[in-house]
């Protein structure tokens, strides 16, 4: 990843299944040869990075990012067809027929031919077809894995959300509710890298319909721009019928841990009560 800021320094990378498959697939993108696997790559890539900016593509993705191999969001579909892309070349490569094995296995193998077709032109090494669908397969394992749900309800733990620019960061949302608590509490914490700017996390304690915000930062002037921001976010609250309690700022270095279980924030600081 490249640096956010020289001043900020970079994030530490944060381990995930999203964030490795991005990798996988960018170095398919510069590295392999081949034009047909490049462009496969690209595509689903350009999929992954779609900005969620409004209710229907949150819905799409976190449709992929719980269920990544149910066909019912266009990221699903792309890495669906991917998968099974890879699937294809390396039946090619084993000098086994793809074909007669869909026609035994699958009701409408038409649906699948021109995957199949393309397949037959793609020249890689079997080395790299063989690490790149063993690798697809396992992030998939673990992308479902981390999106374990809170208790019964269908809400994930841990949300990745796709860089906000070329070479960040994956951004993340983590979510918690004191079930011992009357109040049942709600703990959301977002973590978003910048570009040009840097790191920024969000916390906030929900006890509806009031809000408690915190936000912390290396960079006084990521939270300069947030409290500039905070009479918009507290009007679009009110909109909605939430109530602001209490915003903090912080100005502290963010390192994200590996272990998604959400950020390490050193305790030395400024804090700003707005």
């Amino acid at each position: 990843m490249a640096p956010s800021t020289p001043n900020n320094g970079p994030i530490k990378p944060n381990l995930t299944a999203f964030s490795d498959l991005l990798s996988s697939l960018n170095k398919v993108a510069v590295e392999v040869e081949d034009p047909y696997l490049k462009e496969k790559a690209q595509s689903l890539i350009n999929e992954l990075k779609n900005p969620v900016n409004n209710l229907h593509t949150v819905n799409q993705y976190l449709s992929f990012v719980t269920g990544p191999l149910s066909p019912s969001s266009p990221l699903a579909i792309a890495l669906h067809q991917w998968a099974f892309m890879l699937l294809c070349i390396r039946f090619e490569q084993l000098g086994k027929e793809i074909g007669s094995f869909l026609k035994n296995k699958i009701k409408d193998p038409e649906s699948l031919r021109s995957e199949v077709i393309s397949s037959k032109k793609v020249r890689v090494d079997p080395k790299t077809t063989t690490s790149l669908l063993d690798s697809t397969i396992a992030q998939v394992d673990r992308l479902k894995e981390e999106c374990q749900a809170i208790g019964n309800l269908p809400i994930p733990r841990f949300i990745p959300m796709p860089p906000m620019y070329d070479e960040g960061h994956d951004g993340a949302l983590f979510l918690k509710r004191d079930e011992d608590d009357p109040n049942k509490t709600w703990h959301l914490q977002f973590c978003f890298d910048l570009k040009d700017l840097g790191p920024l996390e969000i916390q906030a304690q929900a006890q509806f319909p009031s809000i408690k915000l915190r936000f912390t930062s290396p960079s006084k002037e990521v939270l300069d721009l947030t409290q500039a921001m905070l009479p918009l976010l507290k009007e679009r609250l009110q909109e909605i019928g939430v109530t602001t309690r209490l915003s903090l700022l912080r100005q502290a270095p963010i390192t994200f841990k590996e272990n998604l279980k959400g950020p390490i924030r050193k305790e030395s600081g400024l804090d700003l009560e707005v």
